[in-house]
């Protein structure tokens, strides 16, 4: 998850259509919030009214830190549980299938995905630098193509190179089927 944080509180892909992430610990109330301001940030919309938001907030996280034209969100789940009112940004949330879809280009340069599909004849792998072909796949596994890139992601992690990720994909593939 901290991956996917930082691909989409720091995507320049975003920013440009207006959606912008405000960590808590820039706010002015950052004092009053110490246990959450490393992992939860208002998040302002392009639209005025692009999500529903009750009317009566009372004395929650949204109304406290989000002002009104912003959504507290997290991508932790225990800050949410925490704080029931802080939206917990997963697969499956609407706002956060829109920001993935705004974030990820339809096709990546120096990245290919190493595709891993499992049909009755048996495994098979694929590379493709389209988005919507890594979509369709099984499993997945990003690849550098260029060393320049390697370390896309900061961190002590790196971006395997192609054959690696193929490894890793066959790896993968290999064990669902012994699962079975």
């Amino acid at each position: 998850m901290e991956t996917i944080e930082t691909q989409i509180t720091q995507s320049d892909r975003l920013e440009e259509t207006e959606w912008s992430f405000t960590a808590l610990r820039n706010h002015a109330r950052a004092d009053d919030f110490e246990d959450i301001v490393d992992d939860a940030y208002v998040l302002e919309l392009p639209e005025e009214g692009a999500v529903a938001m009750p009317e009566s907030l009372g004395e929650t996280a949204q109304a406290e830190l989000g002002g009104g034209s912003g959504v507290v969100v997290t991508f932790n789940p225990e800050i949410s549980e925490q704080f029931p009112s802080i939206r917990l940004l997963l697969p499956g949330d609407p706002i956060f299938e829109v920001l993935i879809r705004e974030a990820a280009p339809a096709e990546v340069d120096n990245v290919e995905f190493v595709c891993g599909q499992r049909g009755e004849s048996g495994s098979s792998v694929t590379r493709s630098s389209q988005v919507a072909e890594a979509k369709e796949a099984t499993v997945v596994e990003p690849a550098v193509t260029s060393e320049s890139v390697k370390n896309l992601l900061g961190g002590t992690n790196s971006i395997s190179d192609v054959d690696d990720a193929e490894q890793t994909v066959l790896t993968w593939l290999s064990r669902l089927q012994t699962a079975e």
